[in-house]
């Protein structure tokens, strides 16, 4: 008897049986040449990028904000640190932080800094430069939805909708679009990423040197050094697949990634004199191995435990027979990045639920084999209902919309509001939208040219203020960086290891620097810091910002003291 004729999600019409020693089960839908749409899509898979492609365009949206008639838009606190090291090197000021300071390197991402500094040499207003970056973040992140695709067809070509449903996994996975579309180099990793599995995939059924490859993995180096783990776990899986090809994959391959990791490294000494970034001592160093794991154990698990229903039903379907070493690099790679993750403590902000920045880049590659595992588990429901052929393709496709939405949800429950534009998704809408940004506005009009002002926000402050900054915090001071953490916090919601946010010396940042303005405090009630209380008045700015001002300053105006400010808090993120 003939294969029954059921119109699927992909506008297929016809189906076919798998051969025997594809791994496939049952019923393979096959698309018709004339629904794709273009080279390589299907009608309904451009559908996908165009609803994604909208989608994008509304989020960004959301992310502005209008502040005295002028719109804005701005990127997360840390790539706007990125984005004042662009500037300054677009302005001929180097490639630091504060203009005629000293060299710190402040941020982690080079390539994504350069990138930036092109959109600064661009007669584009401070208001509006970030709106290029989150575009560029949406044009990545199109770009990895289309090579993860790919990949689905390299591991499962019979499979159709596999690919179409590891398009909408990743186009719409919460934390993915969240990192990406707010500027961080998340969208551009994730497609290095994707790239470089494809590359690895391709590679196991060819003799030749993968080449391209091993390019791909050294320049998204570049980008972030300990890109690094990601090369060294994808090499090593290539290595245990193919051991026949272990010095074409350890020697040559390890030989380039390592080189680019040099020539960065050398850069970094020559200009900055230390060739490791400066976040890597404020964040690895001064604090115990075992508190740091703890709390890189307990938000993985945070990360995992909405996951684990998914998990398990890639895990029971896992298939074999010609597909094991492919699933495995990526499930390998997915791993790797977990991790990793663990080792460094977890991310800065792990609240929002779903994957971290460290983790968001794979996980397009999970998404490849739970596709795969919802189709099988469609082709179950198909095979039950063998006998109701009219019923088969309603509930085939009605079970895996709902698959797909269960996949999307589950890990993202506590981030619904902001997945579904219900609420703003910026750090800069915090308390409310346009806080911190008004703020760096008061600062130029309380402020000359010549003021230092000390931050703990130390992105969106100097950058949107102009300023010369003091960061608190030791993002961008490097003194501070390579002093021990700090064990015991006041402020929620700290928890017992917060990377990046646990060094912090009063003395030396206010005391020693003497800044004209400190406009944030953290870890402590600003009336416990000796400095504040010695050198410093309390001001109250546009009725909203309690900062303090140096009393010996000759760079401030406009300002009135706030009285008695014993118990006082301000400006804690």
């Amino acid at each position: 008897m003939d294969a029954p004729r059921a119109a699927g999600i992909d506008g297929e019409s016809e189906t076919k049986r798998a051969p025997a020693d594809s791994g496939a089960d049952a019923l393979v839908p096959v698309a018709p040449p004339a629904t794709r749409a273009l080279p390589g899509l299907s009608g309904f898979e451009v559908s996908i990028l165009f609803v994604f492609l909208v989608y994008a365009a509304l989020f960004i949206y959301q992310t502005s904000f209008v502040i005295d008639g002028v719109r804005y838009f701005c990127l997360f606190d840390d790539e706007m640190i990125s984005m004042r090291y662009a500037a300054n090197l677009a302005h001929y000021q180097g490639l630091v932080w504060n203009p005629g300071g000293e060299r710190v390197l402040g941020f982690t991402n080079l390539l994504w800094v350069l990138y930036m500094s092109l959109f600064h040499l661009l007669p584009i207003p401070a208001a509006k430069m970030s709106l290029p970056i989150q575009v560029t973040g949406a044009a990545f992140l199109l770009a990895t939805i289309v090579c993860v695709k790919k990949i689905a067809e390299e591991l499962f070509p019979e499979r159709r909708y596999v690919g179409a449903l590891s398009m909408i996994l990743t186009g719409f996975y919460g934390p993915l679009v969240n990192w990406s579309l707010q500027g961080t180099e998340v969208s551009f990793l994730a497609l290095m990423v994707a790239i470089s599995v494809l590359l690895a995939l391709r590679s196991l059924q060819s003799d030749t040197m993968p080449l391209k490859l091993y390019l791909v993995l050294g320049a998204s180096t570049l980008c972030r050094l300990d890109m690094a783990v990601f090369a060294g776990v994808l090499l090593m899986s290539l290595t245990v697949m193919r051991p026949e090809n272990w010095k074409r994959h350890l020697l040559i391959g390890g030989s380039i990634v390592f080189a680019f990791l040099a020539a960065q490294g050398i850069f970094n000494f020559a200009y900055y004199g230390d060739p490791l970034p400066n976040t890597y001592y404020l964040k690895m160093t001064g604090y115990p191995l075992l508190p740091r794991l703890k709390r890189g154990l307990e938000v993985t698990w945070g990360f995992i435990f909405p996951l684990l229903p998914l998990i398990v039903a890639v895990v029971a379907v896992t298939p074999a027979r010609g597909r094991f070493a492919g699933t495995a690099i990526l499930g390998a790679a997915v791993l790797g990045q977990v991790a990793y993750s663990v080792w460094v403590g977890g991310d800065i902000d792990e609240r929002r639920g779903g994957a971290n920045r460290f983790v968001a880049i794979a996980m397009p590659l999970f998404f490849v084999l739970l596709a795969f595992a919802l189709t099988q588990y469609a082709s179950l429901i198909r095979r039950f209902f063998a006998d109701r052929l009219q019923l088969v393709s309603a509930l085939e496709n009605r079970a895996l919309a709902l698959f797909v939405g269960v996949a999307l949800f589950l890990p993202n429950a506590s981030s619904f509001r902001v997945n579904f534009l219900l609420v703003k998704p910026t750090e800069a809408a915090r308390p409310e939208p346009g806080f911190t940004i008004r703020m760096a506005l008061f600062i130029r009009s309380v402020s000359d040219r010549n003021a230092r002002i000390a931050v703990v926000s130390a992105g969106i402050l100097p950058y949107f203020a102009d300023r010369y900054a003091i960061d608190l915090l030791g993002k961008c001071d490097a003194k501070v960086a390579h002093e021990e953490m700090h064990r015991e916090l006041q402020v929620p919601p700290q928890k017992e290891f917060w990377p990046g946010h646990l060094k912090w010396d009063y003395a030396y940042s206010i005391g020693e620097l003497k800044p004209d303005l400190v406009v944030q405090t953290w870890g402590v009630a600003p009336d416990t810091i000796p400095e504040l209380r010695m050198d410093y008045a309390p001001l109250i700015v546009g009725g909203e910002f309690l900062w303090f001002a140096r009393r010996e300053s000759t760079h401030l105006r406009g300002l009135s003291t706030a009285g008695d400010w014993r118990g006082l808090t301000f400006g804690n993120p």
